[in-house]
């Protein structure tokens, strides 16, 4: 009995489901009913998925304990109770930079891409979207995996012979159709041999355009393998115009290249497709979607791309980028994910509005049902909005009794322009109001026969007894253009409302039909009933915490005699070779064997990349993060080893690491202190000059044998590499000898990570990594700075959304009301409220003021669409023009990640975005009381940020004070000081008088890009 009564609820249900938008007043006008037609013939529905790669977006979350990372993945990967995703698509690493950082290969020369899957199980254990995998798997075995590369080994390339430069894109990789395909045909191989994974779809190469021969090679190589032939392969991986629009062009006539594609993935479509797209015969995706900040205007970009991707653009299937996002605040896209999870050492976890609103779709549904056509069950409302229709494909097996999916479910959108703005491309203005919405099952003439209709309407009577299932999500914004009667935010979405009755029509038609008032910035799906859909109750997120300082690794399983300080000892996980806390973000970092004897012996941090990998974002040099984007003062050193064979080139710790950089995390600021092959020493003031060594733009070189970190006979013990970086001065030490003291690095940067690296694609180790605080905070402990308490004359400015220490000290979180521009933590801890303001007429930076000062702006203005802020300034008088409150140099966004922006009074007459340099618009979520620049690729917020001063008393560590050095490896803690000194001065030329120290450290790269050419091996 339970099928047919859930039959009947199901066409009452889907009248529902196509019920109107929301408005933020109840009583809204009636439209036109909307038809439904359950037995048109639409496409199949493929599917709702997120993407983890592109990269490096989940290496956080390996690293929490697996109690802590469980509620994530259940609330991403569960068929009911949060996200319920239906595809993973996953990066497959090329050791290169893909936006986040970068992800290891399991074939990085061409010797492992010759040997047997079967035979090498070590090369298929490398990374964690193995092990992500499998816990998606064990959640939902009937979740689509889908695997995609970035980037790829050097020895790809058909250009490898001549040089190992290779630039982003570089379309010789497809010179060797059939070697590229067998790379990554034993990648899906790898999946299933070693981690019983089956792959379900393949893409070609993301971004970087396409090849003909290519697709149809790896569809040649699938087929001949059944245990690969079920794989299908996704088109283009890339945006409208040159990359998936000429696809469409080339499919039209080569039935080959048409047979190879089960779909053409387009990513950022806009929800549009052209209408030979929608012809060419090829299954429509957007296979990568979304990528906009996960508050509650993130949130409302994606309830509308889900569905009018189908409406307007014909699309069948939508992956979000990210799945979660578990990598360090300060990179890009940071908080892009449906959910947060980048604290592993406190196990915090934030659920996001996205994970809700792809919930409506994703609980109620499940790949290979079919879409009622546009017209006949989904399309646009009469004032704004739209919905689709999903039903059970015909014939299906019927689900069991407990099965968690309904057999239709109608979503239901109608978002503001203003609030589902995604990050790109720019969206065009669009009107939305409330409406009650009447729904109608057609009748029989526009059945179409099959018995389809029957089947739905069996047993409705029309009485108060039939009902269909309504749950519902809205954004909660209070303005006029949103919905106010119903509340909102993350907390309140996927609220089960009371069922909607279903009555005959009035006309005798024998019609049913039912009318549902929805809202403005509200997501409803109707479906029938049956108790699984739901909002599971998480547990509690611990309280986050800042990174932990001291902070030790010992890359090997027991401790060792000697001086190093064994406080806080963070070993990494023993699920594969993945160091705790480090986030590579070129070439890979690897916990691996080091053999050297003698008591440390066993494991290192090793970099293994051994060539430049034909890159996705045109890579400089390896190197690897760890840290908080905000840290000031650190102490930071490691025992620095090359390999044997290394004559050129060397290794580097760093400190102040700007994020990842411009050009997607391949040139970032920072103080980078490199040791090299022959003693050769530098300290340089980025990554850029890292990989140069123009010694003219060095803060400080020299010579020391001594600081030679090459192995010695068998020993490869390397050197003690120390650097120290305390207010405006950088100090350094190699086995306890000074190298360079009180060097001026305040024009370089103020804050950032600490980073380990090499200055090429050399096999170099890292042992026994150690960072502290510099700065003594008074009481014991060792602090590396962050954010001061803010306080009256607080300068603000643009810092990284949702830095943990700049949350500590409540900096980033506002209230926008009453004209007022209030930081909301004066508000609620009863202290003197502080608001932005200004201190007279003629001062244009923005500061905190008390808000009852004649300093405090008391008429802001927030036009929302336009992303201006403005108020009236000086407010006594007459005349004064408004002016918008804005960084200065909107367009650094795209250059550097953590550069400290003033925010300013500007002039803003023309009162419109266009009138900023650049493209940053502001974006205020009242759940978070986040003010986030829309700046393209960076994630900024509104900012009450001054740094933590060191007390004047210590001014942090002396040169001499706590030198760590590696243990029990005879290194004299005693060299005198005066000494190293005196040879620091003799072997150094300083920035006054570089003279004939004006020459290129030694490289033996060809240039590429924008950079010089050329190819030197002077040392």
């Amino acid at each position: 009995a339970r099928p047919a009564a859930r039959a009947t609820v199901l066409a009452l249900s889907m009248l529902l489901a196509a019920s109107p938008d929301a408005s933020y007043a109840l009583g809204a006008p009636a439209t036109r009913p909307y038809r439904l037609v359950p037995s048109a013939p639409g496409p199949t529905f493929r599917g709702v998925g997120a993407i983890s790669g592109g990269g490096a977006t989940t290496r956080m979350l390996y690293d929490y304990a697996p109690e802590a990372a469980a509620p994530v993945l259940d609330a991403l990967f569960n068929t009911t109770g949060g996200a319920a995703l239906q595809i993973l698509k996953v990066e497959i690493g090329g050791d290169a930079q893909s936006t986040d950082g970068s992800e290891p290969s399991h074939a990085r020369d061409a010797s492992e891409g010759a040997r047997p899957v079967e035979e090498d199980h070590r090369r298929f254990s490398r990374g964690y979207e193995w092990w992500l995998m499998r816990e998606a798997k064990r959640r939902n075995p009937e979740i689509k995996l889908y695997g995609l590369p970035w980037a790829f080994p050097n020895w790809l390339s058909a250009a490898n012979a001549t040089t190992n430069a290779k630039r982003s894109g570089d379309r010789h990789v497809y010179d060797d159709p059939a070697r590229l395909a067998h790379y990554v045909v034993s990648w899906v191989r790898g999946a299933w041999h070693w981690h019983g994974l089956r792959i379900d779809y393949l893409g070609g190469w993301n971004e970087r355009g396409w090849s003909a021969a290519y697709y149809k090679e790896l569809r040649r190589q699938l087929d001949a393998d059944p245990r690969t032939a079920n794989v299908e392969v996704i088109g283009a991986d890339g945006s409208w115009g040159a990359t998936a629009d000429a696809l469409v062009n080339a499919v039209d006539g080569d039935p080959e290249l048409k047979a190879s594609l089960a779909a053409i993935g387009v990513h950022y479509p806009g929800t549009r497709s052209s209408d030979k797209a929608k012809a060419c015969g090829v299954p429509l995706w957007a296979s990568e979607e979304d990528s906009t900040f996960a508050d509650l205007t993130g949130g409302g970009c994606l309830a509308r791309a889900l569905n009018r991707n189908f409406v307007d653009g014909a699309m069948t299937s939508l992956i979000v980028w990210n799945a979660v996002g578990a990598y360090m605040s300060g990179l890009p896209f940071f908080s892009s994910g449906l959910l947060d999870a980048a604290h592993p050492w406190s196990g915090t976890y934030t659920l996001r509005s996205p994970v809700w609103l792809a919930a409506h779709t994703t609980q109620f549904t499940r790949p290979g049902w079919r879409y009622l056509p546009v017209g006949q069950g989904s399309g646009k409302l009469a004032m704004g909005g739209t919905y689709v229709t999903y039903r059970e494909e015909a014939g299906e097996t019927d689900l069991p009794e407990d099965s968690p999916l309904a057999r239709w479910a109608v979503v239901i959108e109608k978002m503001s322009a203003k609030h589902s703005a995604c990050v790109r491309p720019q969206m065009k203005w669009f009107d939305t109001w409330a409406e009650n919405a009447t729904f109608v099952v057609a009748a029989s003439s526009e059945d179409g026969g099959g018995g389809q209709r029957s089947r739905l309407l069996t047993g409705l009577q029309g009485g108060e007894s039939d009902k269909v299932g309504v749950w519902r999500s809205c954004l909660g914004f209070e303005d006029s253009s949103s919905s106010v009667s119903s509340g909102g935010g993350e907390a309140a979405m996927f609220e089960r409302l009371d069922d909607i009755p279903v009555r005959r029509a009035a006309d005798g038609s024998g019609e049913f039909e039912l009318t549902l008032e929805v809202e403005v910035d509200c997501v409803y799906t109707v479906a029938p009933v049956d108790g699984k859909q739901h909002r599971a109750d998480f547990p509690p997120s611990p309280s986050p915490s800042p990174f932990p300082l001291p902070y030790r690794s010992r890359f090997f399983g027991e401790e060792t005699a000697g001086t190093m300080d064994v406080t806080a000892i963070n070993m990494p996980q023993n699920r594969s070779d993945q160091p705790l806390y480090f986030a590579d973000q070129a070439g890979t970092f690897a916990v691996s064997s080091w053999g050297h004897p003698g008591p440390i012996g066993g494991a290192a941090l090793v970099q293994v990349a051994p060539q430049r990998p034909v890159s996705w974002s045109g890579d400089l040099v390896p190197f690897t993060l760890i840290g908080d984007a905000m840290w000031q003062d650190v102490d930071v050193s490691a025992n620095v080893a090359l390999d044997f064979d290394i004559d050129c080139g060397g290794g580097f710790v760093a400190a102040r690491v700007d994020s990842n950089g411009p050009g997607w995390g391949v040139r970032p600021a920072g103080i980078y202190f490199v040791v090299a092959a022959g003693g050769y020493w530098r300290l340089e003031p980025s990554l850029q000059n890292v990989a140069d060594g123009n010694l003219s733009v060095s803060l400080a070189h020299g010579v020391d044998a001594r600081f030679d970190p090459s192995p010695t006979g068998s020993f490869t013990r390397g050197v003690r590499v120390r650097l120290q970086v305390t207010g405006g001065q950088a100090s350094g030490w190699v086995d306890g000898v000074a190298a360079f003291a009180g060097v001026n690095v305040s024009a370089v940067a103020t804050h950032g990570f600490v980073a380990l690296g090499t200055t090429d694609y050399l096999k170099a180790a890292f042992i026994e990594v150690a960072i502290d605080g510099a700065m003594d905070r008074g009481a014991g402990a060792f602090s590396a700075g962050g954010a001061a308490a803010p306080h009256e004359g607080t300068p603000l400015s643009t810092q990284p959304c949702g830095n943990d220490l700049l949350v500590a000290a409540g900096a980033l979180a506002w209230d926008l009301a009453g004209g007022r521009f209030a930081l909301r933590t004066t508000i609620r801890r009863g202290a003197t409220p502080l608001c932005a303001g200004a201190t007279d007429g003629n001062d244009t930076v923005v500061r905190l003021v008390p808000c009852t000062s004649p300093g405090a702006f008391s008429d802001l203005h927030f036009d929302v669409f336009n992303g201006m802020l403005s108020t009236a300034w000086p407010a006594e008088g007459h005349g004064h023009p408004r002016r918008c409150i804005m960084p200065l140099n909107t367009h650094m966004f795209d250059e550097r990640s953590l550069r400290d922006e003033p925010l300013r009074l500007v002039q803003c007459d023309k009162g419109d975005r266009k009138s900023w340099e650049g493209t940053a618009i502001w974006i205020y979520d009242y759940e978070m009381g986040s003010l986030r620049l829309d700046a393209n690729r960076m994630v900024h917020c509104a900012a009450a940020y001054e740094p933590v001063e060191a007390p004047s008393e210590t001014g942090g560590l002396s040169p001499t004070a706590r030198v760590t050095l590696a243990s029990a490896v005879g290194v004299a803690l005693a060299a005198v000081v005066a000494v190293a000194v005196v040879s620091f001065r003799q072997q150094t030329t300083g920035p006054e008088g570089r003279g004939p120290s004006a020459r290129v450290w030694c490289s033996t790269r060809v240039r590429y890009g924008s950079l010089p050419k050329r190819e030197d091996a002077e040392c």
